[in-house]
């Protein structure tokens, strides 16, 4: 095919992908900041161009034909080659000014990034950085997308036959942790029977580390007292400032906290898991300035532990 020859609608083929991508028109719509019809509009001429039919419509559903599945995955191929070259090209020999995308929970960002974030950018202060907080499966959603270069999650993100570079990063121990009122309280009963008589906040459940402290309890055949789950390790320590329980958190994401005497680490038998994090990235797509950044942040933390 001679390329010159062609009349390629680069943004109907946008409109497309955008809805194959969301399942929605509406979705691709708001997306791509053009209206509905002009959505349906550019899809239903791709269509005609091309004398097939790339969606299956079922009432507000719509399904992606045999071909339209095809046009995708060409697509995605085509988009991601586009993002890599442009990436790449930002950048310069000597002095790196492309942009970092990292995935991460909250909590560990917030313990983990802002130092090597600061080191990294004093020399490079051209670098576009972009953190990204969601659920696990949103972040990793967003790295097969290619919308993520860097994971940092709960050890392991893929399956061992994956083709994405992943390398143990660090490990954290977690523990339990109160205001001086149940820490005073704890006294007066026997080891572990604080967590049975008192209200407990934990991490919302089906996270890694709410999964691995089920596990342990039923070890020790306790049962969780506990009516309140929050998304966030700052809401939890809110709460427990308050007096409102006893939190469990990693305690990376308390030092600050504990070493200042504004919480406790609350005594235990029970073994508190430790969680290992790991650094995810495709080494076949990752632009420079990403690579550069996570190599950088591997060798950093690997000389602090």
């Amino acid at each position: 095919m001679n390329i010159y020859n062609t009349n390629f609608d680069f943004n109907a083929y946008k409109a497309f992908y955008a809805v194959a991508e969301h399942g929605s028109f509406s979705k691709a719509a708001e997306i791509l900041h053009i209206s509905q019809p002009a959505i349906s509009y550019s899809i239903k001429k791709l269509e005609t161009e091309l004398n097939i039919q790339l969606f299956i419509r079922m009432n507000k559903k719509i399904q992606l034909t045999e071909a339209g599945c095809q046009l995708k995955f060409y697509l995605e191929n085509a988009f991601n080659n586009i993002i890599v070259g442009y990436k790449v090209l930002q950048e310069s020999s000597n002095q790196l000014t492309g942009e970092v995308t990292i995935g991460i929970h909250s909590h560990v960002g917030t313990f983990l990034l802002p130092k090597y974030i600061k080191q990294f950018v004093k020399s490079n202060p051209k670098v576009k950085i972009t953190i990204f907080n969601s659920t696990t499966e949103d972040l990793k959603k967003k790295f097969r997308n290619k919308e993520i270069d860097i994971l940092i999650l709960h050890y392991a993100v893929f399956p061992n036959d994956s083709p994405y570079y992943e390398k143990k990063l660090f490990e954290s121990e977690s523990c339990f942790f109160s205001n001086r009122y149940f820490y005073e309280t704890d006294k007066n009963f026997k080891k572990n029977q604080l967590l049975i008589e008192c209200p407990l906040i934990l991490p919302i459940k089906g996270f890694v580390t709410s999964k691995a402290l089920e596990k342990e309890f039923s070890k020790h055949n306790i049962l969780f007292n506990s009516n309140i789950y929050v998304y966030t390790t700052e809401m939890m320590k809110s709460l427990v400032k308050e007096g409102v329980g006893i939190g469990w958190a990693l305690k990376d994401t308390i030092k600050e906290e504990i070493e200042n005497g504004i919480l406790l680490e609350i005594p235990t038998t029970i073994e508190t898991p430790k969680m290992t994090f790991s650094i995810v990235y495709d080494k076949r797509l990752i632009n420079k300035t990403a690579l550069t950044f996570a190599m950088f942040l591997e060798q950093n933390i690997k000389n602090d532990k």
